[in-house]
Order: C-alpha cells, then structure tokens, then sequence
C-alpha cells in the first residue's frame, strides 16, 4: 500500500544575492531529534499536494507565496508505524522576505546559502530535493519555466 499525505517544501528567498532558503531543526525526542530538514506538510483529507505546501509555508513562517514550481521529484519513505510506502510530492516556493512572521524557538530555523544547506542536511532525499530546485529553477536561465505551476486561490 503506499500514499501521498505529506509534501517537503523549499522555502527560498531571493531577496539577497546569492538566494537563501530555508531550514528548520526538528524537536523533540523523534529519532531525528536536532537534524536540520526542509518544511514538511500533511495534507487534509480532499486537499490538493500544492494548496497543503502554501498553506504550510504560511502556518510554518507567517509568510505567504510569490511563485511555485513543481519539483520533479517524489521523496519515496517507508513508513513502519503504518506499513505502507509514502510517495511525498516536492515544491519549490518563493517567499518575498526572510523574516518570519511565526516565533519560532532561538536557533530553530536559518536562511542559508545552497552550499551550506547541503552540508546541514542529513537525509539524502531532502539533498537531492534542493540539488534539484538549485539546478532546475534557482540558477536556471529560464527560471524553470517548465517546472512553474499557478499558485492556488487560498
């Protein structure tokens, strides 16, 4: 059995040269307790993939959409507790500005540069994710045309 009921989120900002993105610490006592990871998602019941990614962006930093592009790229994770197979869905968001409008706790979250991101990220797949978004939209000379999709009426 597998299912798509979450979404990773690359939160980048181009307000600065070079572009910054996003990175949050996880809490708690998960096993990937203190590990830095992109914004993650569940999506409601009936919701579309890309309407959970704005509104997790919105509910996460306060912030709201600009653009959107469609990573192409599914983070694929088993998942014990369930047993079932998670297909997670990929988007690339532009926000206008780096500062966050929810209080997050001190140290939680950085705008980073894509070289550092890639050295604090553990989880290959969250890697691969922003290579992908840096490669295909960042730094592309057509600004990932083909990867853009309209942003959903919130």
């Amino acid at each position: 059995m597998h299912e798509t009921t979450s979404v990773d989120v690359i939160v980048y900002c181009r307000e600065s040269i070079p572009s910054l993105f996003l990175l949050l610490q996880r809490e708690g006592d998960t096993r990937r307790a203190g590990l830095w990871h992109l914004l993650t998602g569940n999506i409601s019941a009936g919701e579309h993939p890309l309407r959970a990614a704005c509104r997790t962006v919105r509910e996460q930093t306060g912030l709201e959409a600009l653009d959107c592009w469609a990573i192409d790229y599914v983070h694929t994770c088993y998942d014990p507790t369930e047993d079932r197979m998670n297909f997670i869905p990929v988007f690339l968001i532009e926000v206008a500005s780096t500062k966050l409008a929810v209080a997050l706790e001190p140290n939680a979250s950085r705008w980073i540069r894509y070289d550092q991101a890639l050295e604090m990220l553990r989880c290959p797949c969250h890697r691969e994710e922003l290579r992908r978004a840096q490669e295909d939209v960042v730094t592309s000379h057509d600004r990932g045309v083909n990867f853009r999709i309209p942003l959903p009426a919130m």
